[in-house]
C-alpha cells in the first residue's frame, strides 16, 4: 500500500552500514524488509539479526512481497505462482508447501498483503488466487501442520471482480472485499465453520489500516458525504464495538492518502498532497495535527511502539512522536540491495492511552478552514506528493455502518468514542 507516497517500493536492504547499538525508545521491536526471495530483520537498535535467504523449492521467480506474521515466527510467500510456503523463522525451514493450480493469473500478492491476513496467535493464514478463467478461491490453512482448514470458491451470484483482499483472520471468519466498479470495495465475512457468506456492510478501499488491539480500522474518505469516494479529503475510522463509522479528521481541497496507525495505535500518519508540496502529515485521534515532514522518496511507513519507522532512498529511520518536539528522526542503517519493508513485530503493549475519536458528522456538511501544518526542521527529505482530506475510522470484528450520510445531510451521533 502507500500507492502514492507511502507503498512499499524497492528499497535498499543488505547492509553496508548501522549506527552503533542502542535502545531506542520504550518498546523493543523489529523491521522486516525482503527483496526477490531474501529477507532481512532489524531491531529497534539498527542491528541487523537475520538475514534469511528463501528456499526456491526447486522453483525461481519468487513474489514480489511477503506475509510476516504477528510474532514474527512465519513468513508466507509463493514461488514460480506454483507453491504456496510458510517457513519457519525460528526451525530456519520450510514447514508448509501448500500446491497451487497451473492456472493461477492473480494472487493475494498482486492486490496487496498484510498480517492481517494471519490469525492473532499465527496458526492460522488465509490467502486467494485467481484462475485463467477469472473465478477466484481463498484457503485457510494451518501454520503447524500445513492442513487444509477451509476453502472459498468463488459463489456463482458473485461477479468476476479480480482477487479478494482479505483484511482479518480470526478464528471462524475471514473478512474479505470485493473491488466493484467504484473506488469503494464490498465487503464480505466468510464463516469458516459453516461456509456461509454474508456481507458486512462496511464499504473499504485498498488504503485501509487496522490497529487490532482496539478494533478501530481506518481509511480515506469524502468528508461531506462521509463515505468513499474518488475525492478522499477525510479518514474515516469505522469501530468495531459500536458499530459506528464517521470522518474523524478532514481538509478540503487536499488529497489523503495510506494511513498508517503509529505510536502504539495512538497517533495516525497519513500522506497529504497539497499546492505547496507533498508531506506526511500526523494525526491524533481527536483530529488535531501535531506535527508533519516531506516526504519525498519514501518507499514505506510503519507503525512502532513509539512512533514510526520510514525508508527512504538507502536509509531506514525511525521517528519518536512521543516528545515534545516531533522531528523526522533518527538514522538506523544503510542498505545496498533494493528491497521493500513489509512489517513490524513488536510485543503486545497494553500501555496504550487512546484519546475518542473526533466525529466530524457533526458538523456535517460544514468543513473546517485548512491551515498548512508547519514543517519540522532537519529533515533528510525533499517532499512528497500526497493530498489530505479526510480520514474514516472503522472497526474489523463486526457490524454494519450504522448511518450513510448524502450530500447535505446533518447526521446526530452518540458523543465520540472513548
Amino acid at each position: 500500500m502507500f500507492q502514492k507516497l507511502l507503498i512499499p517500493a524497492l528499497l535498499i536492504v543488505a547492509v553496508i552500514a548501522v549506527l552503533p547499538s542502542q535502545v531506542y525508545g520504550v518498546g523493543t521491536w523489529s523491521a522486516w524488509l525482503y527483496h526477490n526471495g531474501v529477507v532481512w530483520c532489524v531491531d529497534n537498535s539498527g542491528t541487523i539479526l537475520q538475514r534469511i535467504d528463501l528456499p526456491a523449492s526447486g522453483g525461481s521467480l519468487f513474489s514480489e512481497s511477503v506475509l510476516i506474521s504477528n510474532d514474527g515466527r512465519t513468513i508466507g510467500y509463493t514461488v514460480d505462482d506454483r507453491q504456496l510456503l510458510l517457513y519457519n523463522t525460528a526451525l530456519g525451514r520450510v514447514v508448509v508447501a501448500y500446491s497451487l493450480p497451473e492456472s493461477i493469473s492473480a494472487d493475494s500478492f498482486d492486490v496487496g498483503v498484510s498480517s492481517e491476513q494471519f490469525s492473532e496467535d499465527g496458526t492460522k493464514v488465509a490467502y486467494a488466487y485467481q484462475n485463467a478463467g477469472g473465478a477466484w478461491r481463498i484457503i485457510l490453512i494451518d501454520t503447524t501442520t500445513g492442513s487444509l482448514i477451509a476453502s472459498l470458491d468463488q459463489p456463482t451470484a458473485f461477479p468476476i471482480e479480480g482477487v479478494p483482499l482479505l483484511f482479518d483472520v480470526t478464528e471462524t471468519r475471514v473478512l474479505f472485499n470485493l473491488q466493484g466498479s467504484s473506488a469503494a470495495w464490498t465487503g464480505y465475512a466468510w464463516e469458516t465453520t459453516t461456509g456461509a457468506v454474508n456481507p458486512t456492510g462496511m464499504q473499504l478501499n485498498d488504503e485501509y489500516a487496522v490497529f487490532r488491539p482496539t478494533g478501530d480500522l481506518i481509511m480515506p474518505g469524502d468528508l461531506e458525504l462521509a463515505t468513499l469516494s474518488d475525492s478522499h479529503n477525510a479518514l474515516l475510522v469505522y469501530h468495531t464495538l459500536s458499530g459506528q463509522s464517521f470522518p474523524f479528521y478532514g481538509q478540503p481541497g487536499l488529497s489523503l492518502h495510506e494511513p498508517r496507525f503509529i505510536q502504539n495505535g495512538e497517533r495516525i500518519i497519513v500522506g497529504v498532497e497539497a499546492s505547496w508540496g507533498d508531506e506526511l502529515r500526523i494525526v491524533e485521534r481527536d483530529g488535531e495535527t501535531v506535527g508533519s515532514f516531506p516526504a519525498d522518496d519514501i518507499t514505506g511507513v510503519f507503525g512502532v511502539p513509539d512512533g514510526l519507522i520510514y525508508t527512504v532512498d538507502s536509509q531506514l529511520w525511525v521517528v519518536n512522536t512521543r516528545g515534545s518536539r516531533i522531528d523526522t528522526g533518527t538514522f538506523l542503517a544503510n542498505f545496498d540491495q533494493p528491497a521493500q519493508l513489509v512489517g513490524v513485530v513488536s510485543p503486545p503493549d497494553n500501555s496504550g492511552i487512546y484519546e475518542g475519536w473526533a466525529n466530524l458528522s457533526y458538523e456535517a456538511p460544514v468543513r473546517p478552514v485548512y491551515t498548512p501544518a508547519p514543517t519540522l526542521a532537519n529533515s533528510p527529505l525533499d517532499s512528497i506528493g500526497m493530498d489530505v482530506q479526510i480520514l474514516v475510522v472503522m472497526g474489523t470484528r463486526a457490524a454494519q455502518p450504522v448511518f450513510e450520510l448524502t450530500p447535505n445531510s446533518v447526521v446526530t451521533l452518540p458523543p465520540p468514542i472513548r
